[in-house]
């Protein structure tokens, strides 16, 4: 088996320029510093054998070439890369055969191989590098870093998908998938066409007994069809006969109520002229409670603003009294702190005048009247004394700093304790004034937590009442909706589309939202007299259905309302805006029966704008000779239309007949119950008035619920007020604990620093002491000269003055130091900071305080303004309710006239109603006979059916005595679909009907003798039902016969398709079988081999054990593999388990153990002795060295434990200049110990 000889690599990742690696021996070990390259060597190696881009640490292939990132001018964009890897086929021999493998990276970033030297396609470069035993799939060559322990770690399903690639089975994978399929499919085939031909023998077994059936069937058949005819006659012929009773009863009942209707009329007019009246005040009514309204919201809305206003004046009032108690208490402070300052103050200018005064009597005191030779003698010898007692001076000097340094600090520590006793007397006078104002907040939070509760409880109740309120007012809304929406339903068509009644509905809204809305106009004005209608309809046209406004401003708000709901369009017309054309009164002068359409319309004074606008100059006569006459041969054209709804225009254009929209504006018109309900929405509103608006009631609440806001707010400001002063009381109590735990601290160091003092004075006379011993020793010749018993003597008679002074001094010293102490931490607390703050802020708070009262004031007067203008409103409303009622009385007067006249034209109505009702039913009911019988197929005889098929009936039967159409030829479809054609005046033949059918003339009697029928015919088609033959029973059975040949012969082909595919599946599974065992029992039969070699040691020298297991063993590929490792003086243990070493060696046995299955010329591992100790580094190694004369092994490692049994070294290091990588190569062969063979032939 050949090797890998030598690597070339050319501005690959960190290696610049040109570097050939090599030769690569048995065992080649790469070492090297972390970063140096180490890794881009194992990259360029894995790259140059096919492997991805992605599993070399790059996202592209651009990133595989080298670039000098220290270089600002390196343009590595320009630059291409190559691998190039050289394997000898022959290692022996002197002219080795070489074949080259080149990777290329272009400058356009893409891949280009190449075969000793010739560019070929990713597939032929794989094919060649398996010709050596390089699998780039199954990766049998090489292992990454940080792969070694993930394979011991990989389920037993990722194990099989590993041992398929190595094996080769995985090519068979597909196409088993597709023989399986195939297979499944043709077996599901062949049970498909078995349960066809199941079923197709049932259905010739039951075609056979459908024939049988057939004969029987059509007799029934007959029987059933002439009993059905007998039926419909009986029924037609008792329809025809109550249609011929009403159509007289109908013509009596119109001529009654035709009186009738001209008798009410006359009643109408006479009540509406009062009712206009009633109208009028009603309208002054409404603007006056409009105005009220608005000047209750004001009122109301002046509320919060004084809640607001009163609950600041409250919490400032509070807060001023409070500021001025802290400012009276500061300033109190203040004075005392001046006073006691200046008092510090005076005291240390005494002090230092006085020792001023000393330092003159010490240097008058010091030239005394001793003679001079006397005191140079006695100078002489103090500095002779001086030189011998340098010592004890100055430990005499250092004992009176000590007494001095302690008398200053027990006068500080005194000074301490004076100005923490002052401090726990301030912080507890704090304590007191604090708990004060949170005691008063306190009482202040209950009184105001109490109107709370008060106001809330008057919330409660609103609530209650506003909720009772609200049930009656929507019982009143829905009276009023209900005779509002019976009003529209009166004014519009019957037939009314549902467009018409959403527009209705958004006019209704409309009016209740804007009060600038009026209504329709077809509903504020009326032609003067009923034959009017249909001229009047058609000339206002379109504008019948426009809604009359005040102004363009509603009319934009009514637009905007029309667009948000989606309602559609709708004419608007304001009467403040619109500019009508003005009236011919030439037209009026035409003679014969012209009208102005203007004349004919009445209408309230405050519409006429809006009438002549729609009307124009339009005119009506009542013939269309004398229209024409009028449109076509006058001098001038008019629009004229006539009584029946004719329009000739101004162009000429004539129009005749009543649209479905004319029609229904008409009838707007012709309806009597309209006043009645307009009298029950009236009292409707008239009650919701009476109650109020729900506006005012919600107003009421809310302006209960923003006092409580107010209040609630106000109770949050105090109480933070309360946490303040709490706190702050709290704050001042913690002080003074703080301050008396610092005195009981003080105290122990005060009797200390005296302790300290005394002992210091002690120790200064002792020293005292041993110096004038001294000293009285020097001076005794000095002494007996002058008289006196020792040298204190003299200096006491001459000295003595002096010495006297400068004790007074230092005595002075020391108090002038401690009244400066004092005196500066009395001046540190005087701050007028604190004071002139709270001098601001009580001036801050009395000008807020002045402007909340103006405001105040301000409102109070708006207030009374209000109220007086409200007072007198309600006064004018009073009295127009009085005018009201007055006028009420006299139209319930006419009212009850004019309703007693419609009450008998309603009654007329409806009993002219029903009749037509009754007639109208009986034609339906005869047209459903005869059209159930069309399309029944049931005959039905006619006279003349022979001749008079074609002709026409007779008139009487067409149309009724108004002239309505009374019958009609209807298209009807039936059941399938097919339109079926009846002749609704056709005439029947009732010969074939028995007298004794045709006598029965009750209803009871009718309905026993159809049941009677009906009965028959049930018992008939049951009989028929439970037959159910098949007619073409013969053809059907001749169709089975083909159907169960041609399925015998598909199934026998599917049956062979089956076979086949089986065969085929056999084949594919056992050749992937195959491929698989060779592998998995290759690896498991050496696997335990390779993992005792690698556990192996003098202690234990059987080693561990591996072992391999499947999971299904029919077919091993489709489940897992187990993969188990125990090493030595290990029980059993799942892989997950183990230690990241043993993991790693039981990996490496895997991994070696595939390796001899499908061996590579040589092998590459990265890293692999990452987890594993000196002693597991040395095992590997050891069997690595031992493979290498059949195994070329290469290890990039960085444990000398494992590099130093290597053949060869390859070094790899950082060339910091060019910031490239760089190599070194050692032949480590040169340098082996010789064996025992060798040095015995030595």
């Amino acid at each position: 088996m050949g090797r890998l000889d030598r690597l070339e690599l050319h501005n690959f990742k960190s290696y610049g320029g040109t570097v050939v690696v090599g030769p690569f021996k048995g065992f080649t070990a790469i070492i090297g510093t972390n970063g140096s390259g180490k890794s881009n060597l194992m990259d360029a190696i894995s790259f140059v054998l096919g492997v991805r881009t992605s599993q070399l640490r790059g996202n592209q292939l651009r990133d595989l070439v080298y670039r000098n990132l220290e270089d600002p001018q390196d343009d590595h964009a320009s630059r291409k890369a190559y691998v190039k890897l050289i394997y000898r086929k022959n290692d022996d021999s002197d002219q080795p055969d070489e074949i080259e493998f080149m990777r290329t990276v272009t400058v356009g970033g893409s891949s280009e191989y190449r075969v000793k030297g010739r560019v070929v396609n990713l597939e032929r470069y794989n094919s060649e590098l398996a010709k050596i035993g390089v699998l780039v799939k199954a990766r049998n060559f090489l292992v990454f870093q940080n792969e070694v322990e993930g394979i011991a770690s990989k389920s037993p399903k990722e194990l099989t998908t590993m041992f398929e690639e190595v094996s080769g089975s995985a090519e068979f994978r597909n196409e088993y998938q597709g023989a399986r399929t195939e297979r499944d499919t043709a077996e599901e085939e062949v049970t498909h066409f078995w349960r066809k031909r199941k079923g197709m023998a049932a259905e010739k077994r039951y075609c056979r007994e459908q024939k049988e059936e057939a004969e029987r069937f059509k007799r029934l058949q007959q029987q059933i069809a002439d009993m059905k005819t007998e039926k419909a006659l009986f029924e037609l012929y008792h329809v025809d006969t109550d249609l011929r009773t009403f159509k007289s009863e109908v013509k009596v009942v119109t001529d009654e109520l035709e009186e009738q209707q001209r008798r009410a009329e006359k009643k109408e007019s006479a009540f509406k002229a009062e009712k206009s009246k009633i109208v009028e005040l009603e309208r002054d009514r409404t603007k006056l409670e409009r105005k009220k309204k608005r000047l209750s919201d004001e009122i109301e809305k002046l509320r919060p603003a004084e809640v607001k206003y009163e609950t600041e004046k409250s919490v400032l009032t509070r807060r001023i009294k409070g500021d001025e108690r802290m400012l009276k208490k500061l300033q109190e402070d203040f004075n005392n702190g001046v006073a006691f300052a200046s008092s510090l103050d005076a005291e240390l200018k005494e002090c230092r005048e006085e020792i001023a005064n000393l330092e003159k009597e010490i240097k008058d005191a010091e030239e005394s009247d001793v003679s001079p030779e006397s005191l140079a003698e006695y100078k002489s010898l103090k500095e002779a004394v001086a030189a011998r007692t340098s010592v004890l001076e100055q430990e005499l000097e250092a004992s009176k700093r000590n007494t001095e340094a302690a008398a200053k600090e027990k006068d500080v520590l005194e000074n301490r304790e004076k100005m923490l006793r002052e401090r726990v007397t301030s912080a507890a006078k704090d304590v007191d004034v604090y708990q004060a104002k949170a005691a008063e907040l306190a009482q202040l939070i209950t009184a105001t937590e109490r109107e709370k509760r008060a106001l809330q409880s008057e919330h409660a109740r609103i609530g209650e009442a506003n909720a009772e309120r609200s049930t009656v007012r929507r019982q009143l809304e829905q009276a009023y909706m209900d005779a509002t929406q019976a009003l529209r339903d009166a004014k519009a068509d019957i037939h009314e589309s549902g467009r018409e009644k959403v527009v209705n509905d958004a006019v209704e809204r409309m009016k209740g939202l804007y009060p600038g809305v009026h209504g329709r106009l077809s509903d504020l004005c009326q032609p003067i007299q009923s034959r009017y209608r249909e001229a009047v309809a058609i000339s206002f046209g379109k504008h019948m259905d426009a809604v009359v406004i005040d102004n363009k401003q509603t009319g934009a708000e009514c637009v905007r309302f029309l667009k948000d709901n989606r309602v559609g369009v709708i004419s608007f017309i304001p009467l403040d805006d619109i500019r009508p054309q003005p009236l011919d009164e030439s037209l009026r002068r035409l003679g014969g029966t012209v009208r102005l359409t203007f004349d004919v319309v009445k209408y309230r004074d405050i519409y006429e704008k809006a009438v002549l606008y729609a009307a124009g100059n339009s005119i009506i006569c009542d013939t269309l000779d004398e229209a024409r006459r009028l449109a076509y041969e006058g001098r001038r054209r008019v629009k004229v239309c006539t009584l029946d709804g004719t329009l000739i225009s101004t162009a000429g254009f004539m129009t005749g007949g009543i649209g479905r929209r004319d029609a229904s504006a008409t009838r707007k018109w012709d309806r009597g119950e309209i006043e009645k309900l307009k009298q029950k929405r009236n009292r409707a509103q008239q009650e919701l008035d009476a109650l109020g608006s729900a506006e005012s009631d919600r107003q009421r609440a809310a302006t209960l619920a923003e006092k409580i806001d107010e209040l609630s707010r106000k109770l949050n400001m105090l109480g933070q007020d309360r946490r303040d002063s709490l706190t702050r009381a709290k704050s001042s109590q913690r002080s003074v604990e703080q301050t008396t735990n610092e005195l009981d601290t003080l105290l122990p160091q005060i009797q200390r620093a005296i302790a300290e003092h005394r002992s210091a004075v002690e120790n200064a006379h002792a020293v005292e002491a041993r110096l004038h011993g001294l000293e009285n020793e020097l001076f005794g010749d000095f002494a007996q000269r002058h008289d006196v018993e020792s040298v204190h003597q003299f200096e006491e008679q001459f000295v003595q003055k002096s010495r006297k002074l400068r004790s007074r001094k230092v005595e002075l010293e020391t108090k002038e130091s401690g009244l400066q102490s004092s005196l500066k931490y009395k001046t540190g607390q005087q701050n007028k900071t604190s004071l002139a703050r709270t001098q601001k802020k009580i001036e801050n708070q009395r000008e807020r305080l002045a402007e909340v009262e103006d405001q105040l004031s301000s409102l109070g007067s708006k207030r009374v303004e209000l109220e007086t203008r409200l007072e007198k409103m309600t006064k004018d409303v009073e009295d127009i309710v009085q005018q009201k009622t007055r006028t009420s009385e006299l139209i319930s007067e006419k009212r009850q006239e004019f309703r007693k006249e419609t009450e008998g034209v309603a009654e007329i109505e409806k009993d002219l109603m029903l009749k037509r009702s009754r007639m109208e039913q009986l034609r339906s009911q005869r047209l459903k006979l005869l059209t159930t019988a069309k399309v029944g197929q049931v005959y039905i005889p006619t006279k003349d059916q022979d001749s008079d098929d074609e002709s026409e009936p007779e008139e009487e039967d067409q149309r009724d005595a108004d002239g309505d159409t009374v019958m009609e030829t209807p298209v009807e479809t039936d059941n399938d679909g097919t339109q079926v054609t009846v002749d609704a005046n056709i005439k029947i033949d009732y010969s074939r009907l028995s007298r004794r059918h045709r006598a029965a003339a009750t209803v009871d009697k009718q309905k026993e003798m159809l049941e009677t029928y009906e009965e028959k015919i049930r018992a008939m088609q049951h009989q028929l039902d439970g037959l159910a033959p098949n007619m073409k029973a013969n053809e059907h059975m001749s169709d089975v016969n083909e159907k169960l040949a041609e399925i015998d012969r598909d199934a026998e082909q599917a049956r062979e398709r089956a076979r086949k595919a089986v065969q085929r599946f056999e084949d594919v599974r056992q050749k992937r079988q195959d491929r698989f065992g060779a592998c998995y029992n290759h690896v498991a039969n050496k696997i335990d081999e390779v993992y005792k070699q690698l556990t192996r040691s003098a202690a234990y020298p059987m080693g561990g054990t591996a072992s391999l297991y499947l999971e299904q063993q029919d077919e091993p590929y489709l489940g897992g593999i187990k993969f188990n490792a125990m090493p030595p003086t290990k029980r059993f243990r799942d892989m997950d388990q183990l230690s990241g070493g043993e993991r790693t060696v039981a990996a490496l046995a895997l991994l070696f153990a595939i390796h001899d299955f499908r061996p590579s010329p040589f092998f590459v591992l990265d890293e692999i002795d990452a987890a594993l100790d000196n002693l597991n580094v040395g095992r590997v190694s050891a069997y690595v060295r031992s493979r290498a004369p059949d195994l070329q092994t290469i290890v990039i490692s960085l444990k000398d434990s494992f590099y130093e049994r290597a053949d060869a070294l390859v070094g790899i290091y950082r060339d910091l200049a060019l910031q490239a990588s760089r190599l070194l190569t050692l032949d480590l062969t040169e340098f082996d110990e010789p064996t025992p063979s060798a040095i015995a032939a030595q």
